[in-house]
């Protein structure tokens, strides 16, 4: 049964909320607690990574009452890794509760006397969180894949003091600056105007200050790797404002510490009630220090978390300086991708002339087909700001969120079927049609392309995919629409067969609850494909010349009759009939 109101599931989260606020660290711990609980989640990152991960979550979970509280009773160590771990399934739990309460359907809920089973009735979920967790990690290996610099660096730091600037050190953090770039060019990084503003400071400053903490995180993440140490770190705010103004140019050290307080979790951020899972800082009142676990911060993407703390703060500026050029740039982005796969594209293309109702065409995509005439894409881009959490996650469902592309698309497609729509086809493609014939047909498809969506609640809806599986599809495909278009079919099916349901569970109170994650089995890539570099086309048209051929062959099979003279037929998705 699902259980969107379903007095079981309310009772039982009420029983959830009880069970956190029980645990020791709960009742009593503060900022100190939230010490030691950062060096148990760095040192858990260091050396098991996914526990890390896990711990992280839950140190989120506990942000909120611990930094409230200065400094707090004295928590044992093996209580707050215990409430640590409780704190992260918590952290899986809530999100599962969301999905049930705001997207009915999505999450089965079993009782039985004493048991819980909460499992997702909704494939696309699971299938969502691998294909995030796939681009993340297929994108790291390939840009990380040469490991020797990160050997040099350790070989550097070995044995250096970690607070003074010998020579080693200097020579370690030259490379590490190499890595910050190559690092923040696989993050979500759509602002092409650097210079707006963000409130008492510029996205520029943002940045500039940014990668001068991810420099430092990496530094230390370096040196504890080399030297075997683990732990956080803790600055002075002042102290540390100082150190980026005298390392990056054009950010006085005021600008600094604004731009630092905004993205640490602490008292502000807690008034305003913004969930810890934005930040990876923490800001400690009683003593105005930053706490930074390197390990985490150095996976931390900060431009999806900052865009997000700007729009929960301030929504109106995050409308005014970032939301309209975030999709324009996903549209540039996605259009380069399919030129250079060697498609021809236009953007935002206008339909009003044909009717008001019409919305623009994000990308139109017309590929050659030298042995039937053009498939034409029509993709509609949606770029919000990828997910963090569920409650993040829920936004597409939002009116003017990705719901909405769906139904553009519709109209787009019905319009791209009447005769309006034909002729507006045939004014994309070349005059002297396609080589070597004379006729040709025109095949239309369409999908939702976005910032990280890949099918999330619209498994039913249509073809829907993020941006970065469908550049990795770009990028093997070698010119050949059959293969984008039979991915963009396919891929759904390719991912759930890298993973699989693994259940996991905890005691809540009296009651044993298991619940549904994924274990991954293997990653998702894209085979490598040759078709414009083996010159596949000019071999196909060979033989159909040699043979006789021609490209409305195949529906002349079908039965349909070009006796008056038609010399190209449009066919729309999933459409067999003609124009």
């Amino acid at each position: 049964m699902t259980g969107s109101l379903d007095p079981q599931v309310r009772d039982f989260e009420r029983q959830l909320d009880e069970a956190l606020a029980a645990r020791p660290t709960m009742q009593s711990g503060g900022t100190e607690a939230l010490r030691i609980a950062a060096g148990i989640v760095e040192h858990a990152s260091a050396e098991r990574p996914e526990l890390g991960a896990h711990l992280s979550h839950g140190l989120q979970i506990l942000a909120p009452t611990l930094i409230g509280r200065s400094p707090g009773a004295e928590i044992d160590v093996a209580t707050l890794v215990s409430d640590l771990e409780f704190a992260g399934r918590y952290h899986q739990l809530r999100d599962l509760l969301y999905y049930t309460y705001n997207a009915p359907g999505t999450v089965s809920w079993t009782f039985d006397a004493g048991h819980i089973e909460i499992r997702f009735a909704d494939a696309s979920l699971p299938r969502q969180f691998f294909i995030s967790y796939n681009s993340w990690f297929v994108d790291s290996i390939e840009a990380f894949s040469d490991k020797s610099r990160a050997k040099k660096i350790k070989e550097l730091l070995h044995g250096q003091p970690e607070f003074e600037l010998t020579q080693k050190v200097l020579e370690a953090a030259k490379l590490i600056e190499a890595e910050v770039q190559q690092k923040v060019e696989l993050y979500f990084d759509l602002i092409s105007d650097s210079t707006v503003t963000a409130g008492e400071y510029s996205y520029q400053d943002f940045v500039a200050v940014y990668r001068a903490l991810l420099a430092k995180a990496l530094y230390h993440r370096y040196h504890s790797d080399a030297n075997g140490a683990r732990g956080t770190l803790s600055m002075p705010l002042n102290v540390l404002a100082s150190d980026i103004e005298a390392s990056v140019p054009n950010v006085p050290a005021s600008t600094a510490r604004q731009v630092v307080a905004d993205i640490a979790y602490g008292a502000a951020a807690r008034h305003k009630r913004l969930n810890p899972v934005y930040f990876s800082l923490y800001h400690l009142p009683e003593t105005d220090e930053i706490l930074m676990l390197p390990h985490h911060f150095a996976l931390w993407e900060g431009y999806i978390s900052f865009l997000r703390i700007v729009a929960l703060r301030n929504p109106q500026l995050f409308l005014r300086s970032f939301s309209g050029q975030i999709g324009e740039s996903l549209v540039r982005r996605l259009a380069g991708s399919f030129e250079r796969a060697g498609f021809r594209v236009r953007t935002n293309v206008p339909l009003a002339t044909y009717s008001t109702e019409l919305p623009d065409i994000d990308l139109l995509v017309i590929s050659e087909e030298r042995t039937l005439g053009y498939a034409v894409l029509a993709c509609e881009v949606k770029a919000p700001i990828p997910p963090s959490w569920a409650k993040d996650q829920l936004r597409v469902l939002e009116p003017d969120s990705i719901a909405k592309s769906f139904g553009q698309l519709e109209r787009i497609s019905a319009f791209l079927g009447s005769d309006e729509g034909v002729e507006f086809l045939c004014n994309q493609l070349p005059q002297a049609g396609i080589p070597d014939f004379d006729e040709f047909a025109v095949l239309t498809w369409t999908v939702v392309a976005t910032s990280d969506n890949a099918g999330a609640f619209f498994a039913d809806r249509g073809t829907i995919i993020d941006y970065r599986t469908l550049e990795r599809i770009l990028r093997r495909c070698d010119g050949d629409i059959l293969y984008v278009l039979t991915a963009l079919r396919e891929f759904p099916n390719w991912a759930d067969s890298c993973f699989e349901p693994a259940m996991d569970s905890v005691r809540v109170g009296d009651l044993d609850v298991s619940y549904e994650g994924i274990a991954i089995k293997h990653l998702m890539e894209f085979p490598q494909n040759e078709f414009r570099s083996v010159d596949a086309a000019g071999m196909m048209v060979h033989g159909m010349l040699e043979e006789g051929h021609r490209p409305l062959d195949v529906f002349r099979e079908k039965g349909v009759d070009f006796d008056d003279g038609r010399k190209a037929v449009t066919f729309g998705e999933g459409n067999d009939s003609t124009r």
